[in-house]
């Protein structure tokens, strides 16, 4: 049976320690200050908020795990660990291998990195270090994929489910 994007997002895959892999953070409380599980978020000045196109600084995927987050809460939990995989959403297109950032809303699309010049200044390397920030993640294929030499990973479109690697 093929699970849909909303019962894939937010979940480990298979191998994924939750033990070493899940942090409790802070989070702002009001109204839609809730994450979703499977969005990507980012922390910013020791809180946690959802990720958007441009975000930089530590990332990670909220995972779907009991107590999810409501607007009241003032602390969330967040998969960081690096190596671990999880199901997100996608908001475009992206291949097998390539590198993601969070685009709008906490969904992920493939990363562009901006051109470094024949002759770096001190200020391309720094926007360039900042590049790499934005994509921690890597597709590693849709549920399922990936498993067996005739079983290859294919490429995720907007709407799909797709496991990244936190690298």
């Amino acid at each position: 049976m093929a699970l849909t994007t909303a019962e894939l997002i937010g979940t480990p895959a298979e191998g994924t320690d939750l033990n070493e892999n899940i942090e409790i953070g802070v989070k702002n409380t009001g109204a839609s200050s809730a994450i979703p599980v499977g969005r990507v978020a980012f922390l910013s000045a020791g809180v946690w908020a959802i990720a958007t196109d441009g975000s930089v600084g530590r990332m990670g995927i909220i995972p779907k795990l009991d107590p999810v987050n409501v607007d009241g809460d003032d602390t969330i939990q967040v998969a960081t660990g690096i190596g671990s995989r999880w199901y997100v959403e996608f908001s475009a297109t992206v291949t097998y291998g390539s590198r993601c950032a969070p685009s709008s809303g906490g969904k992920l699309k493939a990363f562009t990195a901006s051109d470094v010049t024949a002759t770096p200044t001190e200020a391309t390397i720094e926007s360039a270090i900042r590049d790499f920030e934005r994509a921690p993640f890597i597709y590693e294929g849709k549920y399922g994929e990936g498993s067996g030499l005739y079983n290859k990973p294919s490429s995720v479109s907007s709407g799909q489910a797709g496991r990244v690697r936190i690298g």
